[in-house]
């Protein structure tokens, strides 16, 4: 993907994670504080990104942005998945610029508006190592 590509993904993954913040009080930007506080969130998050994903086109777009914190919750309890987790922050990043630009395509797309706290930034322990 492009990085105005990867912006969208990013737009919607700190959107997915303000709407989890608002409902819950668990900010998914702590992850290792977020996974102590509900041992069961990626199991149930999983869940959910199966059920939205069974409605259409919009419920798969919206499953990309909970796809992205599924794999940094699991990479908080496996550090095997640690280093890949880092890796996909890391391509991630290179959508922070077009962030903006990813979110009004989306909301023209879903009709949603976009919750951006938060963009452009990495969970606390997933900044990229330097190559």
């Amino acid at each position: 993907m492009d990085g105005d590509e990867i912006g969208g993904v990013v737009a919607l993954s700190t959107h997915m994670r303000n709407k989890f913040l608002n409902e819950t009080d668990l900010d998914l930007f702590f992850p290792f504080e977020t996974a102590i506080a509900d041992p069961f969130l990626v199991s149930r998050l999983s869940r959910y990104a199966k059920k939205i994903q069974k409605k259409g086109l919009i419920g798969l777009i919206n499953s990309a942005g909970i796809l992205v914190w599924i794999h940094t919750l699991r990479a908080t309890m496996n550090p095997d998945l640690r280093m890949k987790a880092r890796e996909m922050w890391g391509e991630l990043s290179r959508g922070f610029p077009y962030v903006e630009e990813g979110a009004r395509l989306l909301e023209e797309m879903t009709g949603e508006t976009l919750d951006l706290r938060g963009a452009g930034t990495y969970p606390d322990g997933f900044t990229p190592q330097p190559k």
